[in-house]
């Protein structure tokens, strides 16, 4: 009589079974431990290119940028500046931005800014700027730190 060898089909369908229900239990702990620092990365990566962005509009078009932050309601909006004799005037480039949005959205729930050191970051058609920290913190408590150093170069660190 010859030996038979291998694995059933019932067997076959137990194991997967098995995998299946450790995915099901395993993967939504996973997502919501990992998600937060995603989010709060996104958001981040969000700033730091708005920061860049009015910095390289200030150097191609000559003139004053700023970006004002509105810590109370994690949001901030890019202003471009023109002179006209010894007065500024002021014009909102794009409108608001909001940490909790993306697109319209609502993306990146629980982050806000945990510090501001300025709330309005000015910005010279030099491409120079003035030094600041931003620390963005999400509804777990990590951190990400934005530094922006005069000579207009920004920097993003995790904190925790």
């Amino acid at each position: 009589m010859e030996e038979e060898r291998g694995f059933s089909l019932i067997e076959l369908m137990v194991v997967v079974a098995c995998l299946i229900a450790l995915a099901a239990i395993t993967v939504p702990n996973w997502r919501r431990s990992t998600w937060p620092i995603y989010q709060l990365r996104a958001s981040g990566h969000k700033l730091v290119a708005d920061l860049r962005y009015a910095r390289m509009r200030a150097v191609t078009t000559n003139r004053d940028y700023r970006i004002v932050m509105a810590p109370e309601a994690s949001c901030y909006h890019i202003e471009s500046g023109a002179r006209s004799g010894s007065t500024m005037t002021w014009e909102t480039e794009g409108g608001m931005h909001y940490l909790n949005t993306s697109g319209g959205t609502t993306f990146n729930r629980g982050i806000h800014f945990r510090s501001v050191s300025k709330e309005t970051i000015g910005i010279k058609p030099t491409g120079s700027m003035v030094p600041t920290t931003i620390v963005l913190q999400n509804s777990n408590g990590q951190q990400l730190k934005i530094t922006c150093v005069m000579s207009g170069r920004v920097r993003m660190e995790r904190i925790n």
